[in-house]
């Protein structure tokens, strides 16, 4: 297993092994905020997936700002 340098001062971290990731999806979060001065809204979607083989979690954001409804949401 490989180990990385972090900084002067600090510590040893072991890295991951390499894995041939296989995500499961586990949750999408959805949320608007709007402006109350401007009416513009904030659209943000996050989906968490995590990896059945070594359990890495990893987390996609989709951000815009827009009046409309985007279709990625």
């Amino acid at each position: 297993m490989k180990t990385e340098r972090l900084g002067k001062g600090q510590r040893f971290r072991r890295g991951h092994r390499r894995c041939f990731h296989r995500y499961e999806h586990l949750e999408t979060k959805k949320q608007v905020f709007e402006d109350e001065e401007s009416g513009i809204k904030s659209w943000r979607r996050v989906d968490l997936f995590y990896c059945q083989r070594c359990l890495w979690i990893k987390e996609r954001v989709f951000k815009t700002i827009s009046q409309n409804e985007p279709d990625w949401y």
